[in-house]
Parts: C-alpha cells; sequence; structure tokens
C-alpha cells in the first residue's frame, strides 16, 4: 500500500498581523504621543477672575507641573489672588500644597513612553496600557481638581474679614461672588490631551474590533 505526504496545512498570514498594530494603529499612537508631550507647554486648565478694580482679570494657569499666572508686568496675578482669598477666608494657593502636580508628570511621561512603545514596535500591549494609565490620570485629575476647588471654597475662616457663604469655583463654566465674575475652562493643554486620549482609544477598539473578524 502506497503513502503520500501530508504537507502539514498552511499558516494563516494574517494571524501573526493580527497581533500587531496596523500602520493607522501606529501613526494614531505616534500623534497621541507627540500631543502627551507637547501639553507640557500649555496649561491644562485656567481660571479668569474679572471685577471692575480688575479690568484685564486676575488669571490661574494650571499646567501638569506647575501653576502660572499672565506674566503681567504690573501685577503678580497669584499674589493677588491670595491677597483676595486672605480677606473671604480662603486658603492661599501655594505648588507644594498641591501632590498632583508632582505624580501627574510622571504619569504623563510614562503614556509618551508607552505610546511610543506602540509606534515603534507595533505593539498592542504598549497601546492599551497607554489608554488605561490615560484614563485613569485623566479622571484622577479632573475629580481631584473638582475636589480641591470645593475644598478651597467651602473651608472658609470663620474669623476672616469679609464674611461670605461657602462656595464651590467653577471647574467648567462661570459663577459670581460678591463683584468677581469667576470663569474656569479646559486650556490648550488639556484638549491636547483629550484628543490623545481620544486618538489612543479609538485606535485600540479598532484594533480588537478587527481582531475579532473571521480571517
Amino acid at each position: 500500500m502506497s503513502t503520500f505526504p501530508v504537507s502539514p496545512p498552511p499558516k494563516a498570514a494574517s494571524t501573526s498581523r493580527a497581533k500587531r498594530l496596523t500602520s493607522k494603529q501606529r501613526i494614531a499612537a505616534a500623534v497621541a504621543a507627540i500631543l502627551v508631550l507637547a501639553s507640557f507647554a500649555f496649561p491644562l486648565w485656567f481660571l479668569h477672575l474679572k471685577a471692575p478694580q480688575y479690568p484685564e482679570t486676575l488669571n490661574l494657569y494650571v499646567y501638569a507641573h506647575k501653576f502660572e499666572g499672565s506674566g503681567n508686568p504690573v501685577i503678580d496675578d497669584i499674589a493677588e489672588i491670595n491677597t483676595l482669598n486672605h480677606y473671604i477666608g480662603m486658603r492661599e494657593i501655594h505648588e507644594e500644597d498641591f501632590p498632583e502636580l508632582k505624580w501627574m508628570p510622571i504619569a504623563l511621561g510614562i503614556s509618551v513612553a508607552l505610546l511610543g512603545l506602540a509606534a515603534a514596535l507595533a505593539s498592542p500591549l504598549g497601546l492599551a496600557a497607554s489608554v488605561a494609565l490615560l484614563t485613569v490620570t485623566g479622571a484622577t485629575g479632573l475629580s481631584s481638581a473638582y475636589f480641591r476647588l470645593y475644598q478651597y471654597g467651602q473651608n472658609l475662616d470663620p474669623d476672616a474679614p469679609l464674611k461670605i457663604p461657602g462656595f464651590t469655583p467653577p471647574l467648567i463654566g462661570s459663577n459670581k461672588l460678591v463683584n468677581f465674575m469667576t470663569y474656569g475652562y479646559f486650556g490648550l493643554g488639556g484638549y491636547m490631551l483629550i484628543l490623545a486620549w481620544v486618538l489612543t482609544a479609538v485606535a485600540l477598539f479598532v484594533y480588537f474590533r478587527n481582531r475579532k473578524r473571521p480571517a
């Protein structure tokens, strides 16, 4: 009885490819890495205070790693805001009281490294880890920002020269306190992080959707 050699079944070419990121997904990761890195140069969030005695407004710009005023040579915004805080019994604003300014740069730096890994090596794991880290960093940063605003506005010194009820400065939007209008909005750096998260989340979703498709 004659026998015929049986060749092994061919390997699916798409199997190995499905485990790696596509070129579009790698580009999305690279662009996201650039956006996260560039966000350090711009405010993530800002607060504007308008009043008749301050026609040019007082400004507080919050970066991932520092606070800044508007750079007005005539008036130091943060020092002036702290003076106003004293009159209503609010704590002064100092960078050393905000540990967020320490851990956020580290978290964003790790995100840049993971996104770079995803782009360079077509690594789905690097992309997934970066999405997870950006999600946690963003959610923690926003909740921490709101808690800080609540904490500063509600815990007022009862012996302050000017007695006012507790309040919460706006995270997004505006409110009025005495003769001050307060505006809070995301800065350019904040929008960069949002866009980076959207790019990576969509790229990861498409990657897993394509993996589920039959070859």
